[in-house]
């Protein structure tokens, strides 16, 4: 009997493509939700239309063919938007979508459930590299990713009838401070230590996605936080701007008119050595190798010319990491 996927899907981008390549390679029976089915056809995907409930059921049912679900849902705030009264909110939350991926995200033993675009790639590689089947450590992260987003649902659900729905409103809640707050981040990166060698330490929320690593070594505790104090002062000055830091602290900044000579005038400062050189404007090719040798731990900037690209590809940089901002 054919594996079989569900397909209910707010954000389609992605989708018809994961579909056919579903089909195709690994000979997928693909169901959709009735709204979305005449694209997947359109696209000469082989669909069978189904309703919530008639998902839900296979999901509920012990014996069934379904090993994999691709949904996802609506933001809360949206929804919430559209609205005139919090009940007819209520009534356009995605919870049929939200109640799916949760049955899913229960049945990891059987069936894998994805809800991001992005992973659709990931999920026909383990597919190709393990007899088009999903193994069992890949369906239990999907489901603890599954259940996770369930979770921030109902988590907002909860919030927006703070504000909306008793007789006297949370002022306070509406001016940006809810009864609860919660936080949720992926974990990015295990660091080596933290502030000091004898710490455990360990980055999370989006960091990696906001800055784009180009070479040099791996990121540590204390180039984390001069990135992300960096970025932030650099932002504060129109005119170009070199500013070196130390453990997340200012210690020198200079500004002038012409880049490279602002350049190469801050590196002759000796307060660059063992500091992260932060930049306002791109860095180049030929000013590389004399902002290396300065003595320099790592450089942010807000891009790299095409020539720095390629070089780096060839260079280990000596070490310094080189980050841009994204």
């Amino acid at each position: 009997m054919p594996s079989t996927a569900l397909f209910f899907l707010r954000e389609t981008s992605g989708s018809v493509d994961f579909a056919r390549k579903l089909q195709a390679r690994f000979g997928f029976r693909i169901l959709a939700d009735k709204a979305i089915s005449p694209l997947f056809a359109e696209a000469g995907v082989e669909v069978s239309p189904i309703g919530f409930e008639q998902a839900y059921a296979l999901l509920r049912e012990k014996a069934n063919d379904v090993n994999l679900l691709v949904s996802n849902f609506e933001s809360v705030e949206q929804a919430g938007r559209e609205c005139l009264s919090w009940k007819s909110a209520m009534e356009h939350f995605d919870r049929n979508h939200v109640e799916l991926i949760r049955a899913a995200a229960w049945k990891a033993a059987k069936v894998t459930v994805i809800g991001n675009p992005r992973e659709y790639d990931g999920a026909l590689e383990v597919l190709a590299e393990n007899g088009s089947s999903f193994p069992q450590s890949f369906r239990t992260e999907m489901a603890a990713r599954a259940l996770r987003a369930a979770s921030a649902f109902d988590y907002a659900v909860a919030q927006y009838l703070e504000t909306q729905a008793s007789d006297t409103p949370d002022l306070s809640a509406l001016g940006g401070y809810p009864k609860t707050i919660r936080f949720a981040w992926p974990r990015a990166q295990t660091l080596k230590h933290g502030d000091n060698t004898h710490q455990q330490a360990a980055l999370y929320g989006s960091f990696l996605e906001r800055f784009e690593s180009l070479g040099g070594k791996e990121l540590d505790y204390e180039s984390i936080i001069n990135v992300s104090k960096g970025a932030f002062l650099i932002g504060e000055f129109e005119k170009p701007t070199v500013a070196f830091l130390r453990k997340g602290k200012l210690v020198a900044a200079f500004t002038g008119d012409e880049p490279g000579q602002l350049l190469r005038a801050a590196l002759k400062s000796s307060d660059c050595s063992n500091t992260w050189l932060v930049l306002n404007n791109m860095i180049h090719d030929d000013e590389l190798e004399s902002t290396l040798s300065s003595g320099i731990a790592g450089i942010l900037a807000p891009d790299a010319s095409d020539d720095l690209r390629d070089r780096i590809g060839r260079d280990s940089l000596g070490g310094s990491p080189l980050a841009v901002d994204q």
